[in-house]
């Protein structure tokens, strides 16, 4: 910072350094830019808002002058009014030097409030972050255990549903067996039946001679619906009623031809 000078306007701070500069009565120092906006807006100092009057309230200066400039500038003025102009141009810079300490100092308050405020804002998130994360993990851990027990259960109602599968198997082989067991004998003895029928009843018709439709009287245990029908519309049901068990088997035809 020594040796080097800034613009007082808090919205510039530029560095001035070479060129033309301005300076004002009240000690402050601005770029060539905003020395003219100054100017041309009422003279006001935008750093302390004093007034500047109009012939001597703000100059311009340059920051670097030439060697010629330097041995011409204080040529013919007394000792004492050099002294006092080299006082006030001192005294000029160290209030620029003050001034640039406590714009420096007052930003860095600013920054180390800033600091501590993210800091601050960090650790709260990081707290948060904790919470979230304990919360988190918490939560896979219930759903680890309960996608352990799902697939446990999973597992056994998949040896349960094979189990079963393999019971439906066998009960279907056992009911099909069962099925042709049932029908088979059924068919063998209708097909019996029948021609035992047939044999007793040609054995009726050799030892009367006629056919049984044309015999008027029969065993007392047989009795038909209807005299009056044809012996043609007799059918083995009105011969054998239902309700005898022993009708229609060979041990009646037995019992029939031992009369």
């Amino acid at each position: 910072m020594q040796g080097v000078l800034f613009c007082n306007d808090t919205k510039c701070r530029r560095q001035i350094s070479s060129g033309s500069a301005w300076v004002t009565s009240c000690c402050h120092v601005f770029c060539h830019e905003d020395g003219k906006a100054i100017i041309e807006n009422g003279r006001i100092c935008p750093a302390c808002s004093m007034s500047l009057n109009k012939k001597h309230g703000i100059i311009s200066f340059e920051p670097n002058p030439d060697k010629a400039y330097r041995s011409m500038i204080l040529l013919g003025q007394r000792p004492d009014i050099v002294m006092d102009i080299c006082q006030k141009a001192i005294s000029g810079w160290m209030y620029q030097y003050s001034n640039e300490l406590q714009y420096r100092e007052l930003m860095l308050q600013r920054s180390e409030r800033k600091i501590a405020d993210l800091k601050q804002f960090c650790e709260q998130l990081e707290t948060e972050w904790q919470k979230a994360n304990k919360a988190m993990k918490s939560e896979l851990s219930s759903r680890d255990s309960e996608l352990a027990a799902l697939k446990k259960q999973y597992n056994e109602v998949s040896s349960l549903l094979s189990s079963k599968s393999r019971q439906c198997k066998k009960l279907e082989a056992t009911c099909h067996r069962l099925t042709l067991a049932s029908t088979a004998p059924k068919m063998d003895g209708a097909g019996d039946s029948r021609s035992e029928t047939e044999f007793c009843l040609g054995r009726i018709q050799s030892s009367t001679g006629s056919p049984i439709g044309h015999q008027r009287t029969m065993s007392p245990m047989v009795r038909f619906s209807s005299p009056t029908k044809h012996p043609s519309d007799f059918s083995r049901s009105a011969l054998f009623p239902t309700h005898s068990p022993d009708i229609g088997s060979t041990d009646y035809y037995r019992r029939l031809f031992s009369l």
